[in-house]
């Protein structure tokens, strides 16, 4: 299977997991007002939501949705930059050949980055604020070296990688304000 089958088939399991996430949490939230009132419910998502990393629960979209959004177009960009510089190496006398090796292993990383954060967001992952960090610094990292490139590929990469990046230190930064 090829890079980009995976990550098409990955996309589709974090969105399915995503979707049997929020349809769960609205039946726990059904349960849990069952047993305990309307009040036990509120207070559950009053604590999840003052979690850090986390702004809303269940099947609420909003500012979490665009951010993975954002996160998702990234890991996408990265991974077919990875491809793109992998292609580049392979060509005999190709120029910039140590440019795109660092950016294939950036981009590489870069993605995988992404793509945790996303997961442990969809889980409401207690640890999902670590990944978050570590994507907005993947991402700062993965653009310096795209920049380095005298293609669009890579051009584009960097540019999404950096509004990646600023949208991970905004999500960080709405998440310190919660807690």
């Amino acid at each position: 299977m090829e890079r980009r089958e995976l990550l098409g088939v990955l996309g589709v399991g974090a969105a399915g997991l995503w979707t049997t996430g929020a349809v769960a949490s609205q039946q726990e939230g059904k349960k849990r007002e069952e047993e305990h009132g309307k009040e036990g419910e509120k207070q559950h998502r009053k604590e999840v939501a003052n979690r850090p990393g986390h702004e809303r629960e269940g099947g609420e979209h909003g500012a979490d949705h665009e951010h993975m959004k954002i996160v998702g177009e990234c890991a996408a960009i990265c991974n077919a930059t990875t491809r793109h510089c992998i292609e580049k190496l392979a060509e005999e006398g190709g120029k910039n050949r140590k440019v795109h090796a660092k950016a294939a292993v950036l981009t590489n990383d870069c993605q995988d980055f992404c793509v945790l954060h996303i997961k442990l967001m969809i889980r409401h992952s207690p640890l999902a604020h670590l990944a978050t960090q570590a994507c907005a610094d993947a991402c700062r990292d993965c653009a310096k070296a795209c920049d380095e490139g005298d293609d669009e590929m890579m051009k584009k990469c960097a540019e999404i990688c950096r509004e990646c990046e600023k949208a991970c230190r905004e999500h960080l930064e709405k998440c310190e304000k919660k807690s």
